[in-house]
């Protein structure tokens, strides 16, 4: 996979919000889009009611595809700033990043993953078809060009043999026959047009 050279986590469809850990549990499972808004101001805690559930919980932000550790970003810039402003920059900090895929608002990571993969496939797809294409037109033309040179063979090969029966034929022929006559006469007026011309 390419690498994207200075890009955002805030412009990437892959930051996530999920439900903060409490003691030994996740309370909810699974990852959600962060909003536009909150890509231009992200926090580094924030209330959250995860998917189908009524129940507000704590959320962090952090990469769906485990590209960057941003808890971990944060925890340590935290340390001498606020975590808010901490959140900003570890949001908003250029990187370079292979897992990198452009926010489509409405989108969570995983329908974006989804997405993606699908897009990847049909490329992948379009290219195979392409390339089949390509080489069933070759085989094609080899096969034209395959039997076109049969063709010659079997056209010289027909010569050949025809060639090589009239001279059995003319070799078969008795001296008195019509045949040997003509040959006979054939061949003096070539002799004669022969030695004329020299």
């Amino acid at each position: 996979m390419p690498v994207n050279d200075q890009v955002t986590c805030a412009s990437c469809g892959f930051l996530a919000a999920r439900a903060k850990r409490e003691g030994e549990r996740r309370p909810h499972a699974g990852y959600f889009e962060v909003e536009s808004e909150d890509r231009a101001a992200p926090c580094a805690e924030f209330p959250m009611v995860p998917g189908e559930t009524n129940a507000q919980h704590t959320g962090e932000l952090v990469c769906f595809c485990g590209a960057a550790d941003l808890q971990r970003e944060i925890t340590e810039l935290a340390v001498a700033q606020r975590p808010n402003d901490a959140a900003r920059e570890v949001v908003q900090k250029s990187r370079s990043c292979a897992s990198w895929g452009h926010y489509r608002p409405g989108l969570d990571p995983r329908q974006l993953h989804m997405e993606l993969s699908t897009e990847a496939l049909e490329a992948d797809r379009r290219e195979f078809h392409t390339k089949l294409s390509q080489w069933e037109q070759k085989q094609t033309e080899r096969e034209q060009r395959q039997s076109r040179q049969l063709t010659k063979a079997a056209i010289i090969l027909a010569s050949i043999i025809g060639l090589c029966q009239i001279i059995a034929s003319i070799l078969a022929m008795s001296k008195d026959s019509i045949g040997f006559g003509w040959f006979k006469l054939v061949y003096q007026l070539i002799s004669r047009m022969i030695s004329s011309g020299s």
